[in-house]
């Protein structure tokens, strides 16, 4: 249980420190499943690739409802996910009454804004929302 602990948490933290750390956690040929929202499997893919070289398979499970990734946990379908915000995970466990936790940070893709009034970026009121484009 050990090995699997390292594992996880170093997959969690991924984006944050080098790759090098997960090939030391052994466990040679280990499946690790993680839920993903189907967006952000362009910044899954190239890691998996790299964790494969290291003898660990990372399967990625794509969502496309916020709320599936949270219950594939709970009900074990996956051993971890990346995809939300710490807010969203409380709003999560309280209404489920579960009780995930956070083990590390993670890529969080932008979501997209849409309207049937508002025609550009231009006719939003600066009051409504607050966000930098490039």
């Amino acid at each position: 249980m050990k090995k699997i602990t390292k594992i996880i948490v170093g997959i969690s933290i991924l984006l944050l420190l080098p790759l090098t750390v997960l090939a030391g956690c052994g466990n040679s040929g280990k499946t690790i499943k993680i839920g993903i929202m189907g967006g952000d499997k362009r910044i899954w893919q190239p890691i998996a690739q790299d964790l494969k070289k290291k003898n660990i398979n990372l399967q990625l499970v794509s969502f496309s409802d916020y709320s599936q990734p949270n219950a594939a946990l709970q009900n074990h379908e996956v051993d971890l996910n990346s995809f939300q915000h710490e807010a969203f995970l409380d709003n999560w466990n309280k209404a489920h009454q579960s009780n995930i936790v956070s083990i590390g940070k993670t890529f969080f893709s932008p979501l997209a804004l849409y309207s049937t009034k508002v025609k550009n970026i231009q006719g939003l009121k600066k009051r409504c929302i607050h966000f930098t484009t490039k």
